[in-house]
């Protein structure tokens, strides 16, 4: 049960990165690369800033 918990919190840490690519959009051109290049980083650094919570929450809530 405990691993159970631990994994379901790291998925909804990466899940919740995407909620968060507005917040950290970084474009710098016009082109749908730079669109692309920018909805990625966003991810990366939305995804840096909440899987470790989760993965905090996660283990605390599996521990005995």
């Amino acid at each position: 049960m405990s691993i159970m918990l631990f994994l379901r919190f790291s998925a909804i840490g990466l899940l919740c990165g995407v909620v968060l690519i507005p917040l950290f959009w970084i474009q710098r051109g016009d082109e749908f690369e730079h669109l692309r290049l920018a909805a990625l980083m966003g991810l990366d650094v939305a995804q840096v800033v909440t899987v470790p919570i989760a993965l905090a929450v996660g283990a605390w809530k599996a521990r005995p």
